[in-house]
């Protein structure tokens, strides 16, 4: 499997299911990006999928749980295999995935 890249995933999507949720870092490790942020879904003013929320105000369980998912993926030991194979490399994206050993991400 091809690896490299960066993944942005967005939590709480309207019609996310609980598995999907739950199996979130999962999919993303498999993915196989070597990098990967997960961000909490913000309604914006006007959008038909508002469902009632104050724009910009996303659900305080989607802001958790986007920061407990990016820690999760950056401990997953296949991330972290993957980041050390990628310093051996060398080039830019050895740079940048011994970076991100360094500061633990």
């Amino acid at each position: 499997m091809a690896s490299g890249g960066t993944a942005s995933l967005i939590v709480g999507l309207p019609g996310e299911t609980p598995e999907a949720r739950t199996r979130a870092v999962e999919l993303a490790v498999e993915a196989a990006p070597d990098a990967a942020r997960f961000l909490p879904f913000l309604p914006v003013p006007g959008s038909p999928i508002r469902d009632g929320r104050a724009a910009y105000q996303p659900e305080p369980a989607d802001v958790r749980d986007a920061w407990r998912f990016t820690r999760a993926f950056y401990s997953d030991p296949t991330i972290h295999r993957r980041l050390e194979e990628a310093t051996e490399d060398g080039g830019i994206r050895g740079l940048l995935a011994r970076g991100t050993l360094e500061r633990g991400a």
